[in-house]
């Protein structure tokens, strides 16, 4: 009986050992969980901070677009049919870039050399003349420091 006894108590120690483990384990656990929720939680106030920005960029660049399509019609409104088609078509054509300034002889998006004789009647500003090769729309920026044109052909 004895023997039963000092077997149970020792069991008992056991078990109460284990539960002892099992318990430093789960409060181990819980600090891990709370960090993970602290971190979670620091996430979350980030990216509501992030999506407040992002909104108000957003709504900023629809102010704008609604302010450029405005005046995209008042100007519209002052070229003829058949020129707004052409701008248009080109435009569509070539990934929105349709009108490009001729530079010292070349167009400034494909780089081709243009004839002289062309690149004198862009120099008159005086009607839509199209890159042979690229089919943008062509003008001449008298003071040579136009916008500039992007540095590759994007649609050739």
């Amino acid at each position: 009986m004895q023997h039963e006894i000092a077997t149970a108590e020792a069991e008992v120690q056991r078990l109460e050992d284990v539960i002892l483990e099992h318990m430093l384990e789960a409060d181990d656990l819980a600090a891990d969980v709370e960090a993970a929720e602290r971190a979670l939680r620091a996430e979350r106030t980030e990216i509501e901070r992030e999506r407040a920005t992002i909104e108000a960029e957003r709504a900023e660049m629809e102010r704008r677009l609604s302010g450029t399509s405005d005046k995209r019609v008042k100007l519209t409104e002052h070229i003829g049919a058949a020129a707004r088609q052409l701008f248009e078509t080109v435009a569509r054509q070539r990934r929105g870039i349709a009108v490009v300034e001729a530079r010292d002889g070349h167009c400034t998006v494909c780089h081709v050399r243009l004839r002289p004789q062309m690149f004198n009647r862009i120099r008159r500003n005086t009607e839509l003349i199209q890159c042979e090769h690229c089919m943008r729309i062509l003008y001449h920026d008298p003071a040579g420091g136009g916008a500039r044109a992007p540095e590759h052909d994007p649609a050739p």
